[in-house]
């Protein structure tokens, strides 16, 4: 997850809004709409509290297709 788009081997780049943050102690649960897909990814709280993420707030999210689980 990032504010913007970067160089990366991570192929799969989408950018969205986000919807919602899940504090769960050192997880943070943030869910992004990505045109109308919604992506979950679980990020370390601080670097929740470090990028300044909240809801409203666009970022992309950036992921190997190895990384996906399909729940």
């Amino acid at each position: 997850m990032s504010l913007e788009a970067t160089a990366s081997s991570a192929r799969n780049q989408f950018r969205g809004e986000i919807v919602e943050l899940l504090p769960a102690g050192a997880l943070t649960r943030v869910t992004i709409d990505a045109s109308g897909t919604p992506i979950i990814a679980a990020l370390t709280t601080r670097s929740v509290q470090e990028l300044g993420l909240e809801p409203g707030r666009d970022v992309v999210a950036a992921f190997k297709a190895t990384s996906v689980h399909i729940c």
